[in-house]
C-alpha cells in the first residue's frame, strides 16, 4: 500500500517572505505533497485579503509541483481531520519565538494525536524576517527584495 507523506505549513503569510520559503523547501525534503495553509488570525489585522496572500504563495511556490496552497477560515485541526497530513510544520527563529510555538504544537497534539509537529528553521539569512520587518516596508513603499520572493515584491508593487 502507498502512502503519500502529507504535511501541512499553516500561517498568516501576510505576505510570504523568504524565511517561509525556505521552510517550504526545507519540508519538501521530507514530505510527498505540502499543503501551504492560509489561515485567519482574528486577532491581526491583515495588511493583505485572504485572495491576495493565496496569490502571492502560488506565484511563489509555482516551480514546486507538490505544494498545494488552501484557506481555511476555521480551526486548524478540524482541516487535519478532512485532509489526512500526518504532520504539521511551524518555523522558528528564536527562544521566544520556539516558546509560543511549542504552546500551539501542545494544543494541536492534544487535539488530534495522531499529527506530528515539526520545527524547521529559516535560512540564518532569514532568520530575521518577521511580519512587522515586511509590513513596514510595504507601507513605506520600500524595496522589499531581500525580505519577500522577487515575484511577490513585483505583485505587491501593483497592489499598494
Amino acid at each position: 500500500m502507498f502512502c503519500i507523506k502529507l504535511a501541512i505549513f499553516p500561517g498568516k503569510f501576510d505576505p510570504i517572505n523568504n524565511g517561509q520559503l525556505d521552510i517550504i523547501k526545507k519540508a519538501l525534503k521530507f514530505f510527498d505533497k505540502l499543503i501551504v495553509l492560509v489561515l485567519q488570525n482574528v486577532k491581526k489585522k491583515a495588511l493583505f485579503p485572504v485572495e491576495s496572500r493565496l496569490n502571492f504563495i502560488k506565484s511563489a511556490t509555482l516551480n514546486f509541483n507538490n505544494v498545494e496552497v488552501d484557506y481555511w477560515p476555521k480551526l486548524l485541526n478540524e482541516y487535519i481531520n478532512l485532509c489526512g497530513a500526518c504532520a504539521i510544520i511551524r518555523g522558528v527563529k528564536n527562544t521566544t519565538n520556539f516558546n509560543k510555538e511549542i504552546n500551539i504544537a501542545t494544543l494541536t497534539r492534544t487535539l488530534n494525536e495522531s499529527v506530528e509537529v515539526f520545527f524547521m528553521l529559516p535560512n540564518p539569512k532569514n532568520i530575521y524576517i518577521n511580519s512587522k520587518l515586511v509590513h513596514r516596508l510595504c507601507l513605506a513603499q520600500k524595496n522589499l527584495g531581500s525580505v519577500v520572493p522577487k515575484i511577490v515584491e513585483q505583485e505587491i508593487k501593483k497592489e499598494v
